[in-house]
């Protein structure tokens, strides 16, 4: 506590910062109220860069790192176990010079904060506070504390992952940290034990979750016959909820056609948050339902100017999880299978005779889903940024972005294995098998071969090409691309809306239910 006058005396001569009070109802994956809390945060709004802070970017681990760590803990049964960081933010030095207002309702009395109904509004007070602690709002507050917890795990003879950020390990004793949740994955519990003493030893208030059963929101659940459950029951419940449905009825599949912007249809009826409701759909769709991924990412083309053929698509999405809101994605590990990945790309699927001169209908959609040991890691189903010419030409674009995760992927397992990590022993090097149905792009993936339908393709899609030859000294190329008919090809569901038995077929193949 000090006072304006010798904030001014000590050089700073900007306003101080606003006190904020933010209340929140913490819940568990089940859906249950955990704990009430109460935090005093700055207003993040009012700080200045270059006064207050400088950067302000934070990494998060992404969550193919953790799908992947959670398959390798399978492949190997290693122990996982939670941490959670006890008001993670405060626990790291602010890094400059901040003041903040005394929070409203109080006032300073004998050099304490005491609560006052009748205090007078903040601005009009003396005092102010000098920020010590790296408290929550401030713009930068998620990088500090990211920095100070790598500083802690450095010294404890971590090294910090070069592919995420937000992966550290020590020989086979893996960190995985998102903002202030980490996961310790070791073959030795005693390791994870002396982890934690070590970090409560160092300052770091935290608490042992236990067994890994839940993160992220996520439920978490080891099966017999090394399979893994991820699922989220509690977070469907809350997005049906918010849809208000007047009906009971429900469907087998989450999306029966291709959306347009449809300017001139009938506008919606129905009154949910349509950017909210897809903004959730979207984080289940990459966290635990990959076969909804179609479905939402072509609802959120339209979020800005929804129409009523749009509302449906999203009420056909909610119909489809109330009856299915107890599944998730069951990964079933096969400790024989390495890297895999299924490549398709549905090409010009939107173009409509009746509209053929707009040019957002002609644009191809990728999709793909990456498997490690047989678990589904990475998928995604997108609009190619350029309009393809030909089948061929759509497909090896979709190749193309597709080998951009794998080749993340095979420089991830690398790495692991440069470090000590002891990944598959009998495999001299990671490889990954694509499965393409299309002749023409797997041709052109492997020879470098210029034809008139096809030498203007730009250099950002042949960037993956010197992985598919064999190198210098004879080694065998570590992405090998290869043939598979349509009917197996298991990246079609994020493609395009498939019938009911080819949608369940694909979606047993991906989900494992």
């Amino acid at each position: 506590i000090t006072t304006k006058e010798e904030m001014r005396k000590r050089g700073y001569e900007h306003r101080p910062i606003m006190a904020i009070w933010s209340f929140k109802r913490k819940r568990n994956p089940f859906g249950q109220i955990t704990k009430y809390k109460a935090r005093l945060c700055c207003h993040g709004g009012q700080t200045i860069k270059g006064v207050h802070y400088e950067e302000t970017f934070s990494p998060v681990v992404a969550w193919s790192t953790v799908r992947f760590m959670l398959t390798l803990s399978e492949v190997y049964n290693w122990h996982a176990r939670q941490i959670d960081f006890v008001l993670a933010f405060p626990q790291a030095d602010v890094k400059t010079d901040i003041y903040m207002n005394v929070p409203e309702k109080f006032r300073v009395e004998n050099g304490k904060l005491v609560l006052d109904e009748s205090a007078p509004h903040p601005s009009k007070q003396g005092n102010v506070l000098k920020l010590i602690k790296n408290i929550y709002g401030l713009a930068d507050a998620s990088l500090t504390w990211h920095m100070h917890l790598k500083k802690g795990l450095l010294d404890f003879g971590f090294q910090q992952s070069q592919v995420d950020p937000c992966l550290f390990f020590k020989g086979n004793l893996l960190f995985v940290l998102y903002v202030d949740d980490g996961v310790v994955l070791t073959p030795n519990k005693t390791e994870a034990d002396n982890l934690i003493a070590d970090l409560k030893q160092r300052g770091y208030i935290l608490t042992d979750e236990g067994s890994l059963a839940a993160y992220l929101g996520l439920q978490i659940d080891r099966l017999p016959g090394n399979r893994i459950s991820l699922k989220q029951p509690a977070f469907i419940d809350r997005i049906i909820k918010q849809c208000n449905l007047k009906d009971q009825r429900m469907h087998d599949t989450p999306a029966i056609e291709i959306l347009h912007r449809d300017e001139h249809g009938p506008p919606r009826k129905n009154e949910f948050h349509m950017r909210s409701i897809v903004g959730q759909l979207n984080y289940l769709a990459s966290t635990s339902r990959p076969d909804i991924q179609f479905a939402v990412h072509q609802c959120a083309r339209f979020v800005a100017e929804p129409k009523m053929s749009h509302e449906k698509a999203i009420k056909r999405i909610i119909r489809y999880l109330k009856r299915t809101r107890d599944k998730g994605m069951i990964m079933h590990v096969d400790k024989s299978k390495g890297i895999e990945c299924f490549v398709d790309a549905d090409f010009a699927g939107g173009y409509r005779k009746e509209d053929p001169t707009n040019p957002r209908d002609c644009l191809s959609r990728t999709g793909f889903i990456i498997k490690f040991a047989g678990c589904p890691i990475v998928w995604s189903s997108k609009l190619q940024t350029t309009i393809a010419l030909s089948t061929t030409e759509a497909e090896y674009m979709a190749l193309s972005m597709a080998c951009r995760e794998v080749i993340y992927l095979i420089n991830l397992t690398d790495e692991l294995r440069s470090q000590g990590v002891e990944l598959v022993s009998s495999q001299p090097q990671i490889t990954c098998q694509i499965f393409e149905d299309n002749a023409g792009a797997i041709e052109l993936a492997k020879l470098p071969k210029l034809r008139p339908r096809t030498k203007h393709l730009a250099i950002q899609y042949h960037h993956f090409r010197s992985w598919t030859v064999k190198g210098l000294n004879g080694e065998d190329p570590k992405i090998k691309i290869n043939y598979i008919s349509t009917a197996l090809q298991e990246a079609d569901i994020m493609t395009k809306p498939l019938a009911k038995q080819q949608f369940e077929s694909l979606r047993e193949r991906l989900c494992g239910w």
